[in-house]
């Protein structure tokens, strides 16, 4: 498994909007979310940052702008939803709308090759042609 970056905070917040700040490494969680979404959002936020540290200079040299690494960004978490990790999250990871298509997309893909490669090079081709 990839590394994530050595410190990364978890600030606690009364906002429903938990957003997080890769470059400063903190991310937030909300006192109004069951504790069981909370642990999904450390899931999906920790997944930023390690996809961030390891993937960026890869989605950009292969031609993506920052929208739509941004954008790939955030449906490459669709990926938290597979079986490896119903023992730890009970909460599916569910994304925006605006992403349904690519989130979709990309976990019918992994799972027919289980590679994230693989999976990674497929959608950022998908993206590429839209």
């Amino acid at each position: 498994m990839r590394n994530l970056p050595e410190k990364v905070i978890a600030y606690i917040t009364y906002l429903l909007i938990c957003d997080y700040n890769f470059k400063e490494k903190y991310f937030h969680l909300s006192l109004y979310h069951p504790i069981s979404k909370n642990f999904t959002l450390i899931a999906h936020e920790l997944a930023h940052f390690i996809f961030y540290q390891h993937y960026e200079n890869y989605c950009k040299s292969k031609g993506l702008n920052e929208n739509q690494f941004q954008d790939l960004k955030e449906s490459i978490t669709v990926l938290l939803n597979l079986e490896d990790f119903d023992q730890l999250l009970l909460v599916d990871d569910g994304g925006y709308p605006n992403h349904q298509k690519l989130r979709k997309f990309i976990f019918e893909t992994y799972l027919q090759n289980r590679d994230f490669v693989e999976t990674l090079d497929k959608a950022i081709l998908k993206i590429n042609k839209t």
